[in-house]
């Protein structure tokens, strides 16, 4: 986990805002592929927002950013795995 947390910590810090719109697009159009987006899914489509909004222009700037995207995964597996 703390390895793939990483790597989208990189990838995000990386990435455009335009970039991370469509992730977050990409990821709402999966979770309502069912017809359904339970509140728990849209709490973490929320947090994501939030999460992607808190990226600063110059994310090496940002130390928390791993810390941030670690405990987003970590919320979005918790409510994956129904645990």
């Amino acid at each position: 986990m703390e390895q793939t947390e990483r790597w989208m910590a990189d990838y995000l810090a990386q990435a455009s805002e335009t970039e991370r719109m469509q992730l977050l697009g990409a990821i709402g159009n999966l979770m309502i592929a069912d017809n359904t987006v339970s509140p728990e899914e849209h709490t973490l489509l929320d947090d994501y927002y939030t999460l992607m909004a808190g990226i600063p222009a110059r994310p090496e700037a940002a130390p928390n950013l791993v810390k941030g995207v670690g405990q987003f995964f970590r919320r979005v597996a918790k409510a994956v795995g129904g645990r």
